[in-house]
């Protein structure tokens, strides 16, 4: 077996992709659902993926496979999209994506999960200062245990995924997710994609936050967040995930606030607001700027308007929070330090 050489390039967690992503195949079939990035359906559902060409698609699980009913779409950009309808006697659990067949497969592990039903109120977990934590994972083995542990159905992983490519590191986290049985969903600022997660009738969209400057303002990203704003415009909630956000004091300056080009400010926070924007800290100064406000919570609203913020400040040793999504809205717990057993 010769892992694939999918994702190579790219930094930190993004290798957790590559290292479950087991193959036979000298080039990648499977884009997209991944491992860091995984989608949840119900049975009778369906979901979209991504390929470089067309193959059969099978989720396999522990003891069960099942074959994928599969219409194929040919994107103006190139490769293939598939709408996949998952069988109505499929088992709830954690799937791989299997592309191909015989010897020529590719299988994408944890990139699928099945559920009986998407609940109207639930919990979703927000793990930052957790990668390569030089404590052989125990930290992000803590945190995903207090998601599952208080009814978290996914949870979102930011910051910087990898501390110097320090291997040690990068072995325990692949370890930690290999059997967690609830979705895991990474966002990064070494990584340069946004995408969508649904999650029943809400969805989020999760982003990167890189210092704003002229080459990134008229590159592609702005217009691709723009696209992906107007995708999740249906939704019960949309929410936002980013890497890390910094509030600034002079609210008659918004650009100051959210680290990233004006123009996705505009789309994210001006022409179609988010409902909530989940992100997390940066230096000492962000958290200082919160506590100079009287906000020891971490709430606030984006400067542009309405769309409040939760930024849960980068710790030592690492920090967990919790959200709960229901009718009312979502509403943010308190910081979790998971540093000394916390």
């Amino acid at each position: 077996m010769r892992r694939t050489s999918c994702f190579s390039d790219a930094a930190g967690f993004l290798l957790v992709s590559l290292a479950m992503c087991m193959t036979v195949l000298a080039e990648p079939l499977i884009l997209s659902p991944v491992s860091d990035v995984p989608t949840v359906t119900i049975a009778g559902g369906r979901f979209e993926c991504e390929l470089t060409e067309q193959a059969p698609l099978t989720l396999v699980g522990d003891k069960l496979a099942y074959s994928l009913a599969v219409e194929w779409h040919q994107p103006a950009n190139g490769g293939v999209r598939a709408t996949c309808t998952v069988p109505d006697a499929a088992v709830p659990g954690a799937y791989a994506l299997q592309a191909g067949s015989g010897e020529s497969i590719q299988r994408s592990a944890r990139a699928v999960f099945v559920r009986e039903e998407f609940p109207e109120e639930y919990r979703f977990a927000h793990l930052i200062g957790v990668a390569a934590d030089g404590n052989g994972g125990r930290v992000l083995q803590r945190g995903l245990a207090i998601a599952a542990e208080t009814g978290g159905q996914f949870v979102f992983i930011t910051g910087e995924t990898g501390a110097d490519g320090a291997k040690d590191g990068l072995q325990a986290q692949v370890k930690a997710l290999e059997d967690y049985p609830l979705p895991t969903f990474l966002c990064s600022g070494q990584d340069d994609g946004a995408y969508v997660f649904r999650f029943g009738r809400d969805a989020y969209l999760v982003f990167r936050c890189p210092q704003p400057d002229g080459i990134e303002a008229l590159g592609p990203y702005p217009a691709r967040l723009h696209m992906l704003r107007r995708e999740v415009k249906a939704a019960r909630w949309a929410i936002g995930v980013t890497d890390r956000y910094r509030h600034s004091p002079i609210r008659m300056v918004p650009s100051l606030g959210l680290a990233v080009d004006l123009r996705s400010q505009i789309t994210l926070f001006v022409d179609d607001p988010l409902d909530h924007l989940v992100a997390g800290g940066g230096d000492r100064l962000d958290q200082l700027t919160l506590s100079l406000q009287g906000d020891s919570g971490g709430d606030t609203a984006v400067p542009w308007g309405t769309a409040p913020v939760t930024v849960t400040p980068t710790m030592a040793g690492g920090a967990v929070r919790l959200f709960e999504v229901g009718r009312d809205g979502i509403k943010a717990g308190e910081v979790q330090p998971l540093s000394n057993g916390g």
